[in-house]
Formats: C-alpha cells, sequence, structure tokens
C-alpha cells in the first residue's frame, strides 16, 4: 500500500503577499533602483575619500545634486550626470552586449 501524503499550502510570508499587490511590486522595484543607485554613489564617495563638496567641485555640479543622489531624493539621474559623477572618480561607463563595449 503507498502512502499519500497531501503536501501542505505553504504559508506565504509577509514581503511575498506584499508583492503580489501589482503597485506594491512596482513601487518597491522603484524604490530599490533608488536605493541601489544611492548606495552605489556612497561606497564610491567612501573609497575615494571624497565628501560632496569635493565630489561636486570635480564633477562640475552643484553639491544639491549630488546630495540628492546620495540620499535617494532624486528621482531619475541625468546619464550626463551620473558619467560627470563617475569620471571624476576615474570611472568610465560601458555598454556591454556579449563581447561588444561601448564607451558612453
Amino acid at each position: 500500500m503507498v502512502n499519500i501524503m497531501s503536501k501542505k499550502k505553504e504559508k506565504l510570508t509577509t514581503f511575498e503577499t506584499f508583492m503580489q499587490n501589482e503597485s506594491n511590486a512596482r513601487m518597491y522595484k522603484e524604490e530599490s533602483e533608488k536605493l541601489a543607485l544611492s548606495e552605489l554613489l556612497l561606497e564610491l564617495m567612501e573609497t575615494h575619500k571624497l565628501s560632496v563638496r569635493k565630489l561636486a567641485k570635480l564633477s562640475h555640479l552643484s553639491p544639491t545634486i549630488i546630495q540628492n543622489i546620495r540620499n535617494g531624493s532624486q528621482v531619475d539621474v541625468r546619464l550626463g550626470n551620473f558619467k560627470a559623477i563617475t569620471s571624476a572618480m576615474g570611472y568610465s561607463l560601458i555598454l556591454k552586449k556579449g563581447r561588444q563595449k561601448i564607451e558612453v
């Protein structure tokens, strides 16, 4: 005789329940993207020991722009601003697809 056990329905976590709502999932994605850019900038500034004012001077941007990106209040960051910030620290932006690379 074969013992067949019914699989219990797994209970969703609070996060999984939250993410089932399309609006919540979209908001989470947007906030995560802002946080990722903010965290990246914080890490780069710390690595290069740069203050907001020093980075602003090097990138030829206002300290307000740098601070707004840093704290996540800048909703959309212009590519030109991001390039200026990364270039000021010696980085270049590269688009990569397979073996093809294009410097921005």
